[in-house]
């Protein structure tokens, strides 16, 4: 049986960690949010090139919250949009 690295033991339960926020109710509802307003949903295009940086630094740690939930942004999205029609 292989051993499993201190690294790899603190990487694991920092995925782990990860999941139990935002695989509850709430975490999701936060997650939903940060998506909305940190240019997951859209362009981070702007015309000031200082406010383009700040707009994709943003969307950069969504993107990593998203990759350490192993999530799909599109899939995601798709989801959500499902879950709206179903509520209306």
């Amino acid at each position: 049986m292989a051993r499993v690295s201190a690294g790899a033991k603190k990487q694991i339960k920092k995925i782990t960690d990860y999941q139990s926020v935002f695989n509850s109710l709430e975490g999701k509802a936060v997650l939903i949010d940060l998506m909305d307003a940190h240019h997951i949903l859209r362009p981070t295009y702007t015309k000031d090139v200082n406010d383009a940086l700040v707009n994709e630094g943003e969307r950069r740690v969504v993107l990593r919250i998203l990759g350490l939930l192993k999530i799909n942004p599109n899939t995601l999205l798709e989801r959500i949009e499902e879950n709206e029609k179903q509520m209306e």
